[in-house]
């Protein structure tokens, strides 16, 4: 979303301006992973990782939004065991 982030949450999504880098930087202590150059993904808010040969997709708890996997992502799930 150019230069704004949108965060998901369990209680709604809004807008930061900020870059996608600085908002990965500040969630450090998460444990989370960046599965696509435009997503992070936080492990509490995983409902189910399903995959389809060399790619992936992950569904977000509480909702039917599907999160992609890039391949550089699925190394990172792999690495976390999260798969």
């Amino acid at each position: 979303e150019d230069h704004y982030v949108r965060v998901i949450t369990d209680q709604g999504s809004s807008l930061i301006r900020m870059r996608l880098s600085d908002a990965i930087d500040e969630l450090a202590a998460w444990d989370g992973v960046q599965t696509h150059r435009s997503w992070w993904v936080a492990r509490q808010g995983i409902d189910a990782v399903s995959r389809k040969g060399r790619t992936a997709e992950i569904r977000l708890k509480g909702s039917d939004m599907i999160v992609p996997v890039s391949r550089s992502g699925l190394a990172r799930l792999k690495e976390k065991s999260w798969l």
